[in-house]
């Protein structure tokens, strides 16, 4: 396929250009996670260049919180300078979710019943379902990322979705919904070259709209290891641990890896970072294992 080809494969149809517009499950400044951050600093950049980009998001404050609970007022903000509009989560069953996302966590695979309600009982909004099907004509819709309501449910009612699933290795891939959402995407991006061979592997892909995007990377950023051995108590060699400390990071494996490490007589600390479930602290709260 020639460039030519291939750019009119990704061409919007209307005449007007659409505003493109990122769907995640919940937006803002101290929101964590790593597709969360992808997905504020493209808006972010896509602003600064005059691009029209927007943000729908739910009111909801992040995957660690309890996602009934308003983080946010419902209607519009701006933050950076993008225009945000958050929606009401729709009622849910949690004890439901949870038994389910227990078991695929445990390694089980669910039967189709089981994934309805699954996609039915994680987050999701009415308000902003509605508000994609209604405006679906204007703008281009992002989904980010793959497993969450905001996704699955916002895909169908864009008709034509864009999706940066931000596929892992990991039970959520194999349920069948998922592979409908996947397959059935108008167009896909990855971050990785990883990400898009586990896609393909997983995934029955077969229209030209996938696109290998990358992520930015911030290099402004310089690190002061004296000052921070000195603000954390720490004097000796460590490897640095970043992130969540839970099942779905796999963390336990880390944990038990570097057990090993130490009782065969490794010499250096684990240190861990990690944000504390608090949607307001300024700064990481740091752990010190197998000292």
């Amino acid at each position: 396929m020639s460039d030519v080809q291939s750019a009119n494969q990704w061409q919007w149809s209307q005449p007007a250009q659409p505003i493109i517009t990122f769907v995640t499950p919940w937006y803002g400044p101290g929101v964590t996670g790593g597709a969360e951050f992808q997905a504020r600093r493209l808006a972010e950049e896509l602003h600064a260049r005059g691009i029209a980009a927007e943000v729908w998001a739910t009111t909801a404050g992040g995957l660690m919180t309890d996602w009934s609970v308003p983080a946010f007022p419902v209607g519009p903000d701006t933050v950076n300078g993008v225009a945000v509009r958050r929606f009401a989560v729709r009622p849910r069953n949690a004890a439901r979710f949870d038994a389910l996302n227990n078991r695929l966590l445990a390694g089980e695979r669910l039967g189709l019943l089981d994934e309805a309600v699954f996609v039915r009982e994680i987050i999701g909004s009415d308000e902003l379902e509605a508000a994609i099907a209604a405006e679906r004509e204007q703008r281009l819709y992002i989904f980010t990322p793959y497993m969450f309501g905001t996704t699955y449910w916002g895909a169908r009612a864009a008709e034509r979705a864009y999706v940066i699933p931000c596929i892992h290795d990991e039970a959520y891939a194999a349920m069948n919904l998922y592979r409908q959402l996947i397959e059935g995407a108008y167009a896909l991006m990855f971050y990785s070259p990883a990400e898009q061979r586990l896609a393909h592997s997983l995934y029955d892909i077969t229209h030209p709209r996938t696109l290998l995007l990358g992520g930015g990377v911030e290099t402004e950023i310089t690190g002061e290891a004296a000052r921070f051995r000195a603000t954390y108590g720490i004097s000796t060699p460590f490897i640095l641990y970043a992130g969540r400390r839970d099942a779905p990071k796999n963390t336990p494996l880390l944990f038990e890896y570097f057990r090993r490490y130490r009782a065969a007589g490794g010499p250096m600390a684990l240190v861990c970072i990690r944000w504390p479930r608090s949607a307001c602290a300024r700064r990481p709260s740091r752990e010190q294992c197998g000292v």
